[in-house]
């Protein structure tokens, strides 16, 4: 944050000029700023240059505030507009409202409650954002594989909103690239390797279980 201020004066004796009321510098702290042509002759202009630097960085950070701003509220104003606007014809049938909080709060008694109701694919309002929960094999396969980079693309959803933020990892590209990247990872995914961590999942499963039971919400 850049800070403008001018040091406040008292009148001197008569005929001499107004004394600073600003304790001297002696090399540190802010008499005469620090320490800069305090007392010398061109003490006015590096405060000049100082107090211009000062309103050029003032006048960044008020700039970059004010486009932020303008961003925000026309995102805002284009989320609004989507809300208001009935859903698509084909976009499928699900729970009223924000599902955030639901998601957040219990997303497994949320997610179990939803398919039971709505069936494989269900239509969500998330975040403000209109996105659709799939949780069959076969619509699965459909999503991530058969169609997966055309269809269906990850850029742009909900939990990936794009390169720019979330980066161009194996959970958010699509196409080559993410072919590329899949057959770097596929040591990790090999079926040694999987079965490498099946006593740690074994154990994270029972701890998961007997919390549950001890909690009395398993009875």
């Amino acid at each position: 944050m850049a800070i403008l201020f001018r040091p406040a004066t008292r009148p001197g004796p008569s005929g001499s000029p107004p004394a600073s009321s600003t304790a001297p510098s002696t090399g540190s702290g802010f008499g005469s700023f620090g320490g800069l042509g305090g007392g010398s002759g061109d003490s006015g202009d590096l405060r000049l240059e100082l107090w211009l630097s000062l309103l050029q960085a003032s006048a960044a950070q008020l700039t970059a505030v004010g486009s932020a701003a303008a961003a925000a509220a026309s995102g805002a104003a284009e989320r609004l507009q989507r809300l208001s606007s009935p859903p698509p014809p084909a976009f499928p049938a699900g729970p009223p409202g924000d599902a955030t909080l639901s998601l957040l709060t219990d997303p497994l008694a949320f997610l179990t409650t939803s398919t039971a109701r709505y069936g494989k694919v269900v239509g969500l309002l998330l975040g403000g954002e209109r996105v659709v929960l799939v949780s069959g094999q076969e619509e699965a396969r459909a999503v991530l594989i058969e169609q997966a980079g055309t269809t269906y693309v990850k850029e742009g959803t909900a939990f990936f909103p794009g390169s720019s933020l979330a980066g161009n990892g194996l959970l958010v590209s699509d196409g080559p690239v993410w072919q590329r990247q899949r057959r770097l990872a596929n040591p990790a995914f090999r079926r040694t390797a999987v079965e490498a961590y099946g006593s740690a999942m074994v154990a994270a499963t029972h701890d998961m279980l007997d919390n549950v039971w001890a909690s009395g919400r398993g009875a």
